[in-house]
């Protein structure tokens, strides 16, 4: 059953997050799944006169007594806002209640609606349609100073990516050279796809630091398109020109699964570029993997194309893109967040750092079933992105062992040289890849 086609919820008493809403009636809501949120959305909230939650007589006052409407502003203010600039549809969003009668929001990471904690941390971003999306993100095709530029970016920030995982970290590689065989084999007709876990603000570009040389001199062919959170990566003119010539796409956490990057992504992968993301949305610096985000899977699924039930054509398993997954483990402390879950300008030196390259997915008889009807969309895409959670989980195991090895290495080291561990850590030789006797 597709997200459309959802029937209406039984009123119900709402509570948000363990915390009942008095006096508020929930009815059911059919989202437009064109803007289809990662996780279902809950039911609207109304208030007993048919308002829904948010109308002016249904919000928190200022502390002039004047009602609030979104955004925070007052009445006067919003309709003022109105006139000065037109509004443009957004999709709709869960409802979010008042902080004050959901103090530990923020903070409770039981509450999946991905919105709301993106909506309390950052502005709305205006970058919601593809006309928008495209004046964001819109690298010109075959054009020689957009090439010299992104050789440019990517090549520098390579090479200091190369130097701190040389003089800065005990760092670690392993299974490399199977990924780079796929990665330079001239015959292969098929895109790649590489999942990884997320760890701080700075894997991406970091890890690439690991590649050889010869990746950067084509960038657009053997180093990857990337999704980025929009709001860190595109919040001004040159920082967004920087990661546009870094090949980093824009995304907009918190508009789910359905909207211009993504189909972006898609198109790179059809147009057999190498695609990167990170499929927890966010950084997690647990030990422990958190929910998937279900975009993966809607990528894997919309470039198998259509069922053929629905009119679409025959496809062929080996047609799919390569999904390699990668775990890393160290930079949750080179990069170790604040306590306010802000992340530090200058990385920690001296530290172990491990990067582990899995074996492509094997998601067997799955996107066939899809293909020929016997799964529905949802439970496909689910499936599929179960399947990613597990291969990488499974790599999960393995990086830690490496990891623990690398941490004595790394502690022993430090003990016998001191402060000048640097000059030649451990981890010197790090880019000649270890194998893995899988």
């Amino acid at each position: 059953m597709g997200l459309s086609d959802r029937t209406p919820a039984q009123p119900q008493q709402p509570s948000f997050a363990g915390v009942p809403l008095p006096g508020i009636e929930v009815t059911g809501a059919s989202p437009d799944p064109e803007h289809a949120l990662t996780t279902p959305f809950p039911p609207i909230a109304r208030s007993p006169d048919g308002q829904p939650a948010g109308h002016p007589s249904t919000t928190s006052t200022t502390t002039d007594g004047k009602p609030l409407q979104h955004g925070g502003l007052a009445s006067s203010q919003h309709d003022q806002h109105q006139h000065q600039q037109p509004r443009k549809a957004f999709p709709r969003l869960p409802l979010v209640p008042p902080l004050d009668n959901n103090p530990n929001l923020e903070h409770d990471y039981g509450y999946r609606a991905d919105p709301s904690s993106i909506l309390l941390r950052y502005p709305r971003t205006l970058v919601s349609h593809t006309q928008d999306f495209c004046e964001l993100y819109n690298p010109p095709k075959d054009s020689f100073f957009w090439n010299l530029a992104s050789t440019a970016v990517i090549g520098g920030v390579g090479t200091v990516s190369k130097i701190f995982m040389t003089f800065g970290a005990y760092t670690s590689l392993y299974n490399m050279q199977p990924f780079l065989n796929i990665l330079y084999d001239k015959t292969r007709t098929r895109p790649i796809l590489t999942v990884t876990n997320h760890m701080s603000t700075a894997d991406d570009p970091l890890l690439w630091g690991a590649l050889p040389w010869k990746c950067y001199k084509h960038p657009s062919k053997t180093i990857r398109y990337a999704l980025g959170a929009q709001e860190l990566c595109y919040f001004n003119k040159p920082v967004a020109a920087f990661f546009r010539f870094g090949q980093v796409v824009p995304v907009i956490r918190g508009n789910g699964i359905f909207q211009p990057a993504v189909d972006y992504a898609i198109e790179m992968l059809k147009s057999g570029k190498w695609v990167h993301v990170f499929p927890e949305g966010k950084v997690n610096q647990q030990q422990d993997l958190i929910r998937l985000k279900w975009g993966v899977g809607r990528v894997l699924m919309e470039y198998a194309g259509t069922p053929i039930p629905q009119g679409g054509q025959p496809f062929m398993d080996e047609q799919m893109p390569i999904v390699i997954p990668i775990y890393h483990l160290g930079m949750e402390e080179i990069l170790k967040e604040n306590p306010d879950g802000t992340s530090p300008i200058w990385p920690k030196m001296g530290l172990p750092l491990t990067i582990v390259f899995g074996k492509p997915i094997d998601f067997g008889p799955l996107i066939q079933d899809y293909k020929n009807g016997k799964i529905p969309e949802v439970e496909a895409r689910i499936q599929i992105t179960s399947r990613v959670w597990d291969a990488m989980e499974e790599l999960h195991q393995v990086a830690l062992k490496l990891h623990r090895e690398q941490t004595e290495k790394a502690e022993k080291d430090q003990r016998e040289k001191g402060q000048w561990w640097w000059i030649k850590p451990v981890g010197w030789g790090w880019w000649r890849s270890k194998d893995i006797d899988w």
